[in-house]
């Protein structure tokens, strides 16, 4: 058999889900060359309806892949994850944005400075009124860059129009206190610029529960019960610590705004992946993404 019938004899045995194919994916690679599996890997997320192949093509994911998830999965693989590259893919929605509940592309901004309250009507005829404003509540995704090396993306929560919480991770794993309040300047002057943007959901039709989860977040997840950071031990969900970026955010929803907003885990072992996070929420609950962020002005 040739070299091109062996490969998609791979390829056909991954999408019949034939393990001892995926057990190769997922653990054979020493290196971040993964694109005999692109192909399959596409293709299951053209069949899943998150990737958009009118938007979205082969060549654009690939590329994705490789300036990405590549990199990313071997160290996942390093850290003891054991899942093949396209189940991984699939948990992390396919490196994808989430529309949420909106057909509408969110548009390109940029994130901009706002004065104090007692400042503002001197600013009102000015640029202060384009750009993201921020909402206690809204959802921020992070693309192209990460958290932690072995995840892909990275999840944070707006606290007001001027700070957003966070549980950094990367060099503050197993610090016992790790979540932290940042200013908004801060948070995108890291998150976005060049390769890097930050997606932007709000909770449209429930915008008390979108309070109530921002408060809880500061006032229990931050004042007084602060996990400690881990990704594969905080994969029991609905443990306070450890915890992470996204696991945070789930559990102020779910704790602090309301169970019937998020999909439940029963048994309680699952990650919840930053790029998975949106679709952890379900009916009237799920956010919109309004803007996409690509700088701090």
């Amino acid at each position: 058999m040739n070299k091109i019938l062996i490969k998609w004899a791979i390829l056909v045995a991954t999408v019949s889900g034939g393990t001892s194919t995926g057990n190769m994916i997922g653990r054979a690679a020493a290196t971040p060359d993964y694109q005999d599996y692109y192909v399959s890997t596409y293709q299951e997320g053209v069949n899943s309806k998150v990737i958009n192949k009118q938007k979205v093509t082969f060549t654009m994911f690939q590329k994705q892949c490789n300036e990405e998830f590549s990199q990313v999965y071997v160290n996942y693989l390093k850290d003891g994850g054991e899942e093949n590259f396209s189940q991984y893919m699939r948990d992390n929605y396919y490196g994808q944005d989430d529309p949420g509940a909106s057909s509408k592309p969110a548009p390109v901004t940029t994130a901009i400075s706002e004065p104090t309250a007692s400042k503002y009507y001197h600013y009102r005829t000015k640029a202060v009124r384009k750009g993201y404003h921020m909402k206690a509540g809204d959802i921020l995704i992070c693309h192209n860059t990460n958290s932690m090396k072995s995840i892909p993306g990275h999840a944070a929560i707006v606290n007001s129009s001027g700070y957003i919480m966070e549980m950094p991770g990367t060099k503050h794993v197993g610090k016992k206190k790790n979540a932290r309040i940042v200013t908004k300047k801060h948070f995108f002057k890291q998150h976005s610029g060049g390769s890097a943007y930050v997606m932007v959901y709000r909770i449209m039709h429930h915008p008390h529960i979108a309070k109530k989860a921002a408060r809880y977040a500061y006032y229990k997840m931050l004042k007084h019960h602060n996990p400690e950071y881990s990704i594969f031990k905080g994969e029991q969900l609905y443990k306070k610590s450890p915890s992470y970026c996204s696991k945070y955010v789930y559990l102020a929803y779910d704790w602090g705004g309301t169970r019937k907003a998020m999909k439940q885990w029963w048994g309680g072992v699952h990650i919840v992946s930053p790029y998975g996070l949106v679709g952890n929420f379900k009916g009237s609950y799920k956010p919109t993404a309004i803007h996409r962020v690509i700088a701090y002005k």
